[in-house]
Order: C-alpha cells, then structure tokens, then sequence
C-alpha cells in the first residue's frame, strides 16, 4: 500500500517556502493499495495537485472519495479537482452515516452562485453519493472504521 499526503494543514492553506517540508495544503490523501484503486481521503486542497497527477496516468478511470466530515478546509479543492469535471472517470463519494443524505449537497452547494463561478452541473464525471460507512467499510483491500472524534461537530 502507498500513500501520499497531498495536503494535511487544518482551516487555512499556507503554501509556501515555509511548508515546503510538510506542505500547506489543506486535507487530501490519496491511498494506493496492491490492487490499484485509487482512494482519496478528503477534498481539501490538496486535491487538486493529486488531480494534475492523475490526469497523466490514463488507466485511471475509478476513484473514490472518503469524506471525513464537511468542514470547509475538508472540502474547498473539489472544485479545482480536473477529474470531476471528465466524463472518463466515475467517482464513488462515501461518508459517514450522519452524512448520508448530505453528501451531493456538501460537494455542490459550495459551487452554487456567488460562491464559486462554475455549477456542480459542469461536472461531467459520472457520481455516485451516499455510499456508507456505518460501523465500518471495505474498499477493495482496505477497511475503514469511522470513529468519534472530539471535533466541532463531531
């Protein structure tokens, strides 16, 4: 298994000569077990570096977003995430079982007007939200246990 932290900053980006260790980007993993699949923990805005590289790899087409929760700094690069926006990928969003008649509107509202210029609609990807997570979940190879945490909100 591999994974690359693409952005691991909390509610404000701080790209710079300063972060350049530990980078400044906010909330994005990206998970690559032995099989291949790409999972991507969160859309903060590390996604969208993580959606440049997978652009140039084109046996790519199958990726899934793991949504943690929907704090802004967790979900402000989706609309800069290229993929979104092709009709070549098909893209699973999971979350947790508070979020499940939630999700499409966390990742669209924040593109609705005048927040963002371009409409949720523009994206050409094929979606599908609301996969769930409730007690704990399997993407191909890896399990995933979602867990209280002591976080504005939960």
């Amino acid at each position: 298994m591999k994974v690359i932290i693409w952005g691991c900053r909390g509610s404000i980006t701080t790209p710079g000569k300063d972060t350049l260790r530990y980078g400044g980007n906010s909330t994005c993993l990206e998970i690559r077990p032995r099989e291949g699949r790409v999972v991507i923990v969160d859309a903060g805005s590390g996604i969208r570096l993580l959606g440049k590289k997978l652009m140039k790899d084109t046996s790519i087409n199958d990726l899934c977003i793991i949504l943690t929760h929907a704090h802004w700094d967790h979900l402000s690069g989706f609309p800069f995430f290229v993929p979104a926006y092709l009709d070549r990928y098909e893209i699973n969003i999971y979350g947790g079982p508070k979020a499940q008649k939630s999700l499409k509107k966390y990742f669209s509202k924040q593109m609705d007007l005048p927040f963002f210029p371009v409409d949720f609609n523009v994206m050409k990807a094929n979606f599908k939200f609301g996969y769930k997570c409730l007690n704990s979940g399997t993407i191909g190879l890896i399990e995933f246990i979602p867990v209280p945490l002591s976080h504005p909100n939960g």
